[in-house]
């Protein structure tokens, strides 16, 4: 009777796990954190409704908070723009245009937001804001759609143009054609719809922040409180998109398309997948036919 011989698995145990990508880890920390961010302005919302309307336009209120909020946010929101701008500058990236144009239009919509509310407080925060989002929302979800285009030195040049230009016109349009208290509700909820699907390929902080601004104004009471909030996410939504585009390198950046991008791989490896023979392999044949011909 032949003995039976037990061959040795080359260099171990076949691996049944691997490390996680830290790359897919960034992915998954920046999704989280940018859902927290999209749900902090509607939460505070909810919770001032539960209680009566803080009216900012009667006699003795605080009307200046109104004004004060929208303009601080609006240069905010101004800054992420301006460093989107000397970003596509640099790196001449159409992308970088689009999106200088969707926060240069929502800092638009927010100084003229500021200039009505200075003289009807009672119908803050309705007017153009409503549809200076709308836009921004747009050109949001139309950043991350479109392929990665570089630009020449004068496609940089058309592209500034073409983004003051449309800055402008929403400028115009907030100021002189402000939206109806029955409309605006409607819009701010398209535009929160847009705004969270620009987050969703590669969640950005400042992106779902103003998500969650945009969803949070379909609910609130105007001339009240309740337009703060807001206000704050946008403010803090500017920051974090000027931080991003003048601090970050272009490396990290891209890493969230860069991960979509990149082609699967095998994370595992099973007994089932052939192996190449090794050292120990022909070793523990060599014994193997030793001990049959015995």
């Amino acid at each position: 009777m032949r003995p039976f011989v037990l061959l040795p698995l080359g260099n171990g145990k076949p691996k049944t796990h691997a490390a996680v990508d830290p790359r897919i880890s960034g992915v998954i920390a920046r999704a989280g954190a940018a859902l927290a961010a999209a749900l902090i302005a509607p939460v505070v919302v909810a919770l001032l409704r539960l209680f009566p309307p803080l009216a900012l336009w009667t006699p003795g209120a605080p009307s200046w908070i109104g004004p004060l909020a929208a303009a601080t946010a609006g240069v905010a929101v101004g800054a992420g723009a301006a460093a989107c701008v000397a970003d596509g500058m640099r790196r001449g990236q159409l992308v970088r245009f689009v999106e200088a144009a969707a926060l240069g239009t929502l800092a638009a919509g927010l100084g003229g937001g500021a200039f009505r509310a200075a003289d009807d407080p009672a119908g803050f925060p309705d007017g153009g804001l409503p549809l200076a989002m709308v836009v921004t929302g747009f050109l949001l979800l139309l950043a991350r759609l479109i392929p990665s285009i570089d630009l020449t030195a004068r496609g940089r040049r058309v592209a500034l143009v073409g983004a003051a230009i449309v800055v402008e016109g929403v400028l115009a349009a907030s100021l002189f054609t402000p939206v109806t208290p029955a409309v605006a509700p409607w819009l701010s909820a398209a535009a929160a719809g847009m705004a969270a699907a620009a987050s969703v390929p590669g969640p950005m902080v400042g992106t779902g922040l103003l998500a969650g601004a945009f969803a949070a104004l379909t609910a609130v009471r105007p001339g009240a409180l309740d337009a703060i909030p807001p206000l704050a996410a946008m403010l803090v939504a500017g920051v974090a998109y000027a931080w991003r585009r003048s601090l970050t390198d272009e490396t990290e950046v891209h890493a969230t398309e860069q991960i979509e991008a990149a082609p699967e791989t095998p994370i595992a490896l099973t007994a089932s997948v052939p192996l190449p023979p090794t050292a120990a392999d022909d070793e523990a044949l060599r014994l193997a036919r030793e001990l049959r011909g015995t």
